[in-house]
């Protein structure tokens, strides 16, 4: 007997497959990721990798680098992904970006070129 959930499910794989041209292992990896115990929800979103997701759109946003403390833009596919993307350079360092330190070991006020 099926209850209402599986019903749901079938019928969001169903929808999936027909109006995204996802195939099944792609539908596959995207209930893995929702249903992920390693989750990035604890780590701080600066730190997170930059992930473009699994769907196939156009979504120029921008992403932080941790290592190299800069902002660059990438293209989001439009689903899934993680929680570090901004819609622009300027979120996206507003949020994330550290301040130089002089050689005083102070933290500098930096105004980026544009």
């Amino acid at each position: 007997m099926l209850h209402l959930g599986h019903v749901i499910v079938i019928l969001s794989v169903v929808y999936l497959i027909e109006h995204t041209g996802s195939t099944m292992g792609d539908v596959t990896l995207q209930i893995k990721e929702n249903n992920d115990v390693n989750n990035t929800s604890r780590i701080p979103r600066c730190k997170l990798p930059m992930d473009d997701g699994y769907c196939r759109a156009i979504h120029y946003r921008w992403w932080y680098n941790y290592t190299s403390n800069t902002c660059t833009k990438f293209i989001y596919g439009g689903c899934y992904g993680n929680r570090n993307r901004f819609i622009s350079q300027e979120d996206c360092e507003k949020r994330c970006k550290k301040p130089r330190k002089s050689k005083s070991g102070r933290a500098k006020n930096v105004t980026s070129l544009r």
